[in-house]
């Protein structure tokens, strides 16, 4: 079972498909079903509760939400998956509620620590973070990226545009 905090995300689908073709069942779980994630996400009122120790829940980790307590009260064995979350000093200033659901996020991945059977992160900064609060493992394992996003071939089009407006000067974005 993958276990979204809120809204799902493409990485939770295509996570999903890779558990699926090793051969596992894995079903998707959220407090919010957004559009087009309905028929493929079940609600997280639904989730199992196997006691017998077969059962794995997967944690998307990115920001605060009830769904975090209800992985930790979970019987299964418990994976986490960190993505890192922005200190609320750094976005509080945009989005106050923001700011107080990244606090939220970053104490409940400290208080899941001692619950989570193994953890991974997306980066090598992340994976310290998680040691530093007390996982027992953290291992860097790269995001899942859709191959067609990189052996795409650009919009020639937006590229000359895009070049064509960076002559002018400006900055960069990167995110």
């Amino acid at each position: 079972s993958i276990v979204e905090h809120d809204a799902v995300s493409n990485h939770a689908f295509r996570a999903q498909r890779l558990l699926r073709e090793m051969g596992f069942v894995s079903e998707i779980y959220a407090q919010i079903i957004g559009p087009g994630a309905e028929g493929r996400v079940c609600p997280i009122a639904e989730l199992p509760r196997i006691s017998d120790g077969s059962q794995w829940v997967l944690y998307q980790c990115s920001i605060g939400s009830p769904v975090a307590e209800i992985f930790a009260a979970h019987p299964g064995r418990k994976l986490l998956d960190y993505h890192n979350i922005t200190p609320g000093e750094l976005v509080e200033r945009w989005l106050p509620p923001l700011g107080e659901e990244t606090r939220l996020g970053r104490a409940q991945l400290g208080r899941l620590a001692s619950v989570v059977d193994y953890a991974f992160a997306d980066s090598p900064f992340n994976a310290a973070e998680l040691i530093a609060l007390g996982y027992r493992t953290a291992d860097v394992v790269p995001v899942l990226v859709e191959e067609g996003n990189v052996t795409a071939t650009p919009d020639r089009s937006a590229a000359d545009r895009l070049t064509a407006a960076k002559h002018g000067g400006g900055a960069d974005w990167l995110f």
